[in-house]
């Protein structure tokens, strides 16, 4: 089951990828140093992250196992919501 649903996750990811890049990049611009953001587990808001850069004084709280596993290189703190993993979002 959870390989048909990273699959699912998949074809997401590669479904409207400008339109996301484009989100991604205005999001970007409007997330400075020492924040603290809440995200869902979006493709969108995993598109946004890797266009973030070099924050390191970012902290991101995320319910997403795709963005926790290591699947982006990041510089900033992860904080995972934790709790009851949903097969159906890869997210907790």
């Amino acid at each position: 089951m959870a390989d048909r649903l990273d699959r699912v996750f998949l074809v997401r990811q590669r479904h409207s990828v400008e339109p996301r890049r484009d989100i991604a990049t205005k999001v970007a611009e409007l997330i400075g140093g020492r924040e603290i953001i809440i995200v869902d587990a979006s493709t969108t808001v995993l598109e946004a992250l890797r266009t973030v850069g070099d924050k390191s004084n970012l902290t991101v709280v995320i319910n997403s196992s795709k963005i926790c596993d290591g699947s982006i290189d990041v510089s900033f703190y992860l904080i995972s919501t934790g709790g009851i993993y949903r097969w159906e979002s890869l997210s907790f």
